[in-house]
């Protein structure tokens, strides 16, 4: 789901005391790629409209058909996978991060709420 205009709150529960963890995504922000690495990838957050907005949604059948007919991003998604499957690769480094936030990922700091 790509959100093309307005401005979600994302809601997660957090550890075992169940705290919720917070997050405001705005136009621009992506969610819900797990379900495009398997159908055993559940989600683990829930996003809530606070204001008028517009989204884009992506059904995993139209996307695994545009992404077969390009080799290179077919074999890109495969082996983005298989990591998953191995554990080498985490569905985290590929959810959304905020501008803000990209340089201090970068830089080794991390955020938490």
């Amino acid at each position: 789901v790509f959100l093309l205009e307005g401005r979600v709150v994302k809601l997660e529960v957090l550890g075992p005391n169940e705290d919720i963890c917070e997050e405001i995504l705005v136009s621009g922000a992506w969610f819900g790629e797990r379900c495009f690495f398997g159908s055993d990838m559940i989600r683990e957050f829930t996003v809530i409209a606070d204001s008028q907005s517009e989204l884009a949604i992506l059904p995993l059948f139209e996307y695994m058909r545009v992404v077969q007919l390009f080799p290179r991003l077919w074999k890109q998604h495969n082996r983005l996978q298989k990591e998953c499957r191995r554990g080498k690769l985490h569905l985290e480094e590929l959810a959304y991060i905020r501008p803000s936030d990209h340089a201090r990922r970068a830089s080794g700091l991390v955020l938490t709420k």
